[in-house]
């Protein structure tokens, strides 16, 4: 079967399973599925391009980094939003701290 044809789930079971020859592929197959809308939405968010990048580089790496905690019952973009708003507010919530230095302790280690 063309990786093009199988569901998220599929693609995601065969990412997770370490005795598959094709887990490589999958990653590559769901992340062409999904980079123009992560990186739109990144850019609405931003409106700065190479931050957007920024964001979509650390959402992606997020996502395959704890894929196996996504569950099914539940839509892998829905999933991956998520992930993408998280990562947003950080890098806004890191800006807002780094503007106000002299308020924060700087050995406190923010988000993630």
């Amino acid at each position: 079967m063309d990786l093009k044809e199988k569901t998220d789930e599929e693609l995601i079971s065969q990412i997770l399973d370490t005795k598959s020859t094709d887990r490589r592929l999958c990653q590559e197959e769901l992340y062409d599925r999904y980079i123009n809308k992560i990186y739109g939405k990144c850019l609405l968010l931003c409106k700065d391009p190479e931050a957007a990048k920024d964001v979509t580089q650390d959402v992606f790496i997020i996502v395959f980094t704890k894929l196996n905690t996504f569950r099914a019952d539940s839509p892998f973009f829905g999933w991956i939003y998520k992930i993408l708003t998280n990562v947003f507010l950080c890098v806004e919530y890191q800006l807002i701290i780094t503007s106000r230095s002299s308020l924060v302790n700087p050995n406190l280690s923010i988000c993630f």
